[in-house]
This record gives structure tokens, C-alpha cells and sequence, in this order.
């Protein structure tokens, strides 16, 4: 029994190893195959969305990392600091204001509104700190000036004093800008020294024509830009474009109207009749950081053209005041305070004191008249955003996910600011009224009586979507 027993096991087990030595058959395998294409069409799409969820939280935790290193910096120097956010100058990105119907033939020719509401801005690739910074006599200033010719170091430098550097023949920089060095070395002009910014190349360029007079067509550049048609000529041409950059060697010299003693050689501020600025402090925009999002990543913007700035409680939600607001092509002025403000970048000259504006032809800096009582900052996956259809959110499930959206949320009296999870599509989720984040009836907040403020509005126009 034993015996027979050994002797089948001997023999199944030597047919086994022949099945095993035959291998498989043609139709084993491509089961096999196809059970293996199957589950990696099933784990692709969840690998690639959580590959871009991390990508979104990374951009997102490396954007507050830099907005409380912006807020120490300003607190620190002194000085503001102002974040921008990057986007590129495809018009399909743009959306015309609400009330004005921009129709495809307005659209293709590239025609916008003024610079004041110049559409709607959907998505950012990345943002960037720049730095006030007040000129001052000192290591910041030239070493060609004999330390016999300087003031006490700490002095601040003027325009007045740059005109005087420059007569002297001591070549001190232009007020400088973030200027792309690669292009404007590729231009053959220089990149520093007295006689750089008329001819220099812009790292930041602003799309719309600012000085258009109030008109409609032909006011949006970014086309050109855009396709690489656009250049920047050392004439008065798109001066007022170069984002950050306010003037130059001919511009501050046109300060000087009148000297009581030119024979002296020596440039004097006269009351009255030079230029207010040329007694003014030089300023310096320095770019301190740049920074691209994950590919997959967009800073966004949800509404339309308007936003909510004030709320009279006692009159209800027709007392609601709106602005116009595009989220994404303003600046944010860090103070050192901790107050952030929103900007702009316009051309809307200081005039001369007999009111002329002639040679004036850079751009300033502004601070809104008005502006949201609480600033959103909303982040999305590119999964969720339709670029065929003027950068808007899809209607699909991923987007009424809140792994698919970040939203910082940024109060502007102390620059606080909270991170939550955003589902980009999802009308039923608010935040509610009683959350302590929107509690601004605290005395601390500084905002006095509560005033009712809701991110989850796609634009504040439309009350209940």
C-alpha cells in the first residue's frame, strides 16, 4: 500500500514538471495581459491624481512658506514687498467684464476693455516677491563718488541727487526693475548703469495699452507678446508696459525745469516749478523671488468682473457694494505692519506743478480704491480646468472633489492666513457664517460688525448659485 502509494506520487509529481517544462499557452498569456492592461487603466488616472494632488499641496504649502518669508522681510526692512502672480498673454485666458459682450470677432482681434477692468484673468502659472526699496547714501550707492562728495551714509538718495551723480560724470543706476538680462543682452542693449531702462527688455510685462484714452479695440498687447512680435524699443513705445520700471536718465532729467544758477553746474529743486519727485527718494523695485507652480497646478480665478467690498448689515444682501476686481492681475503690497493692500500697476502720472504730463511716460504703482474686505487665493489641478473653453472649471466629479482645490484665504488687516481643502465646482459647500475665520465682529480683527463674505460664490453678482 505504502509502496503504491510512493510510486503515484512519483508519477504526479513527474507529470507536473512537465506541464511546468511545456510552459504556458498563447491564450494564458494574453489573459494575463489583459488582466495586467486592465488594472493599469484602472491605477493610472488615481496614480496621475495623486500625483497632482501632492503637486497641489506642495505649491500651495511652498506659496504660504513664501508669503510669511515676504511678511518677515517687509516687517524686517521696513520697506513693502509686493506679491504678483505670473501668467502668460494667451488671450483665451481672457473673459471680457461682465455687461459687455466681447462675441468671438472681438476675441480673435484681441481687443479688450480698458486697463482699469481689462477682463477677467483665469489662471496663474506662478507668482513673484518684489521689494520696495528706498534708495539711500551708502554701500547702495556708487563708489566712483568720492566719500569727500557724500553725505552721512543713510541719507536718503534722491532723483535730485541722481541727476547731480550723473552731470558729475560718476554713471549711477537707473532706478532698477526686474528686467530679463537674457533678452536685453540679446537686444545689444546694456544692463546696467544711467541709460538701461528705455532700452531694456522687462521680466514682468503688463498686456494692456494703459494709455488707450478710455478706448476699446487695440487695447490688448498681449497678443503680439504672446506670439514673440512684440519688442521693446528704446523709444517712448510700451515704456508704460515695463512692470515695475518708472523711469529713466531723459525721464528724471525732465524733472529739472529750472536751475536759479546753471552756471554753477549743480541741479537744484525749485518750488513750484521742477517736478515734485525730483526732491523725492529714489526707488528701487528689487525682485527677491520667482517662482513657477507644478504643471499641473494654476492659481485661479473664479468670479467674473466684480467683488464683494462692503456689507451694511442693517439694510441686507441689496446693500452689498461691488468693485471691480481681477484676483490675479493685481499686485498685493505687504506692509511692514503686517497690512496687505491691493495694487495696481497704471499710467497715471504725477503732473508737473503747471499740471503738464509731457515726458512722462512710465508707469506707477497705485493702491486700489477699493478692494475685497477678505483676499482668496484659490489653487487648482489641471484636470479640472478646460482650456477649450476660456480656462473655466469642468462639470465633472474630480471637480467637486476638495483634494482638487486649495484656498487661502488672507485677511488684510494683519495678514493672517488659513489653508483649506476647495472643491472648484461644488455650489453646496459655503463657508458658513459661524466659522471663527469669518468672525469679524472679534474686536482684535479690527472690522467692527460682522460683514457676510462667502469664497464659494463663483462671482458675487449671482447671490445663490
Amino acid at each position: 500500500m505504502t509502496m503504491t502509494s510512493r510510486i503515484r506520487g512519483t508519477s504526479n509529481g513527474t507529470c507536473r514538471a512537465c506541464a511546468f517544462e511545456r510552459g504556458f499557452s498563447l491564450v494564458e498569456l494574453m489573459v494575463v495581459l489583459v488582466i495586467i492592461a486592465i488594472l493599469i487603466g484602472i491605477a493610472a488616472p488615481v496614480i496621475k491624481n495623486g500625483q497632482s494632488q501632492r503637486e497641489l499641496a506642495n505649491s500651495v504649502s511652498y506659496f504660504t512658506t513664501n508669503l510669511q518669508w515676504a511678511m518677515t522681510e517687509a516687517r524686517k526692512s521696513g520697506q513693502r514687498v509686493f506679491l504678483g502672480f505670473k501668467w502668460d498673454y494667451d488671450r483665451n485666458q481672457i473673459e471680457a467684464p461682465l455687461g459687455y459682450d466681447v462675441g468671438d470677432d472681438m476675441r480673435a482681434s484681441g481687443s479688450l476693455l480698458v486697463a482699469d477692468n481689462p477682463g477677467v484673468r483665469r489662471v496663474a502659472t506662478g507668482y513673484y516677491l518684489v521689494k520696495e526699496q528706498r534708495r539711500s547714501w551708502g554701500a547702495d550707492t556708487t563708489g566712483l563718488v568720492p566719500a569727500s562728495a557724500r553725505p552721512m551714509a543713510g541719507t536718503p538718495y534722491t532723483y535730485l541727487d541722481f541727476l547731480n551723480d550723473v552731470d558729475a560724470g560718476y554713471s549711477p543706476s537707473e532706478p532698477l526693475y526686474p528686467l530679463d538680462i537674457d533678452a536685453t543682452i540679446a537686444s545689444g542693449a546694456p544692463t546696467q548703469g544711467s541709460f538701461v531702462n528705455r532700452t531694456s527688455t522687462p521680466k514682468f510685462f503688463y498686456p494692456i495699452d494703459l494709455d488707450t484714452g478710455g478706448t476699446y479695440t487695440g487695447s490688448y498687447l498681449g497678443n503680439a507678446y504672446y506670439a514673440g512680435a512684440l519688442s521693446f524699443p528704446g523709444g517712448t513705445g510700451l515704456q508704460d508696459n515695463k512692470l515695475f520700471c518708472t523711469a529713466d536718465t531723459e525721464e528724471i532729467a525732465l524733472f529739472d525745469v529750472m536751475d536759479l544758477d546753471p552756471a554753477d553746474g549743480v541741479v537744484t529743486y525749485e518750488v513750484g516749478v521742477d517736478h515734485p519727485m525730483l526732491a523725492e527718494q529714489m526707488v528701487d523695485y528689487v525682485l527677491l523671488r520667482e517662482v513657477d507652480f507644478a504643471p499641473s497646478v494654476y492659481a485661479y480665478n473664479p468670479y467674473q468682473d466684480k467683488f464683494l467690498v462692503s456689507f451694511d448689515s442693517g439694510a441686507g444682501l441689496s446693500a452689498d457694494i461691488y468693485a471691480d476686481f481681477q484676483s490675479l492681475q493685481f499686485l498685493y503690497a505687504i506692509n511692514p505692519d503686517g497690512r496687505i493692500e491691493v495694487w495696481q500697476w497704471t499710467y497715471d502720472p504725477e503732473p508737473f506743478p503747471d499740471g503738464s504730463t509731457a515726458g512722462l511716460i512710465h508707469g506707477r504703482l497705485a493702491k486700489r480704491p477699493s478692494a475685497p474686505l477678505v483676499y482668496y487665493c484659490f489653487f487648482v489641478t489641471e484636470e479640472v480646468v478646460d482650456p477649450e473653453n476660456g480656462f473655466t472649471i469642468k462639470s465633472t466629479r474630480r471637480s467637486q472633489n476638495t483634494g482638487s482645490g486649495r484656498l487661502v484665504t488672507l485677511w488684510p488687516i494683519n495678514g493672517r492666513y488659513f489653508v483649506d481643502d476647495y472643491a472648484p465646482n461644488d455650489y453646496g459647500r459655503y463657508i458658513a457664517d459661524s466659522d471663527d475665520r469669518l468672525n469679524v465682529s472679534d474686536p482684535a480683527s479690527g472690522f467692527g460688525d460682522y460683514i457676510q463674505v462667502t469664497a464659494y460664490r463663483r462671482n458675487f453678482l449671482v447671490r445663490n448659485p
